[in-house]
């Protein structure tokens, strides 16, 4: 029988480790550009997020983006934000209690701002301005913390202040509600920012593919 043998060989050629490297290097291009631009899209989305549940571009702007080029392929970025306890109260179906487990004052749409426009407490209400708060409970229903003897303001001049005895006596004075009392709150989920994430994350593979193959069909 007759020996009847094949051998194969292969070579590379080029330079092996330039090749390497070269390649290194696009990748290192394309992660940094996706990480970018899913940085980008997933602060965008968390300020929309905000602005759809709550109408505030002031609260959606407090979203925040880092980026972090790096070397190599460690590009990274974070997204945070700068009013963490709101998110987090509305990211979630949180119930508020009052610290003291009593009561809760939520202002109503009558009660004054105090300075720069800040939400009044019972605490820093004005009572030297509109009169004493009273307790007015409502079994069943949300209890009350109410100004008596108050006349409304019409037309550009809005609001409350304390009624003269000439109006008190032509009957134009009333009791105005300030603070509707509750035992506790529970506040709706209204954003959801481990859902972008995860989209982010899908996105950010996608982006790298596409920004390492756009780099090799440039150099090709």
């Amino acid at each position: 029988m007759s020996d009847f043998r094949l051998q194969l060989g292969a070579a590379l050629t080029g330079d092996l480790a330039k090749m390497m490297e070269e390649e290194i290097d696009r990748g290192s291009t394309a992660v940094r550009a996706a990480t970018s631009q899913t940085l980008d899209w997933l602060k965008t989305a968390l300020r929309q997020q905000v602005l759809d549940a709550f109408g505030s571009q002031r609260l959606a702007n407090t979203w925040r983006g880092k980026f972090y080029p790096n070397k190599g392929l460690d590009a990274a970025g974070v997204v945070y934000s700068n009013a963490p306890h709101i998110i987090e109260a509305f990211s979630e179906a949180t119930v508020i209690t009052a610290h003291d487990g009593f009561w809760l004052a939520i202002p109503s749409p009558d009660c004054p701002r105090g300075p720069r426009g800040a939400r009044l407490t019972p605490s820093t209400f004005p009572e030297d301005r509109f009169g004493p708060l009273h307790f007015v409970y409502r079994p069943g229903k949300a209890s009350l913390l109410v100004v008596d003897k108050l006349r409304r303001h019409t037309g550009k001049r809005k609001g409350y202040s304390k009624a003269s005895a000439k109006a008190i006596r032509e009957g134009r004075a009333e009791t105005v509600v300030m603070f509707f009392l509750v035992p506790r709150v529970q506040l709706s989920k209204r954003v959801d920012p481990q859902g972008a994430y995860g989209e982010a994350v899908d996105r950010l593979v996608d982006n790298v593919i596409r920004e390492w193959n756009a780099d090799g069909r440039a150099q090709g």
